[in-house]
């Protein structure tokens, strides 16, 4: 008897419950991410663009406890379009209130500095540190080495 090929939405299903796993076991915060947060939350509205599902995103943020700090949050289901498209940008733009020339997308992948630029957003550039793979970010407007980095422009 042959093996039953799985349907793409019990394949969905699978990672979404791995990545639940790894989210609880593996998964921090980098270096510095709360006192960046703190301080720019003190003086800037801010924003989440992600092209991960609402489920998830909720799940990390309810983790770390971020939710305080972001004015709005535009993940899979806010848009029919993902990263690198500009459309998720676009929407976290108009949502704020904020022209795109006085906004700043920290990003950890072409995709998303892509996506913001297409908006007129200026980019930073952050390498994930708990990445296996060196995903680049060269196309940012600026790349520094981690999020203490990023603390010291503020």
């Amino acid at each position: 008897a042959e093996a039953a090929i799985p349907n793409v939405d019990e394949i969905i299903s699978e990672k979404r419950k791995i990545f639940e796993k790894m989210i609880d076991v593996e998964l921090n915060l980098s270096d510095g991410a709360m006192t960046m947060l703190s301080r720019l939350f003190q003086k800037y509205k801010m924003g989440i663009v992600t092209s991960m599902p609402a489920k998830l995103t909720d799940i990390l943020l309810q983790k770390f406890k971020l939710q305080k700090f972001f004015d709005v949050v535009v993940d899979l289901e806010s848009c029919d379009t993902t990263k690198p498209d500009g459309a998720p940008y676009s929407i976290a733009v108009s949502f704020m209130n904020v022209p795109p020339e006085k906004c700043i997308a920290v990003e950890y992948t072409n995709y998303g500095v892509r996506s913001a630029k297409e908006n007129g957003i200026y980019t930073v550039g952050i390498p994930d540190p708990q990445s296996k793979k060196n995903i680049p970010v060269q196309e940012a407007d600026a790349v520094i080495g981690n999020v203490s980095d990023f603390i010291s422009l503020f």
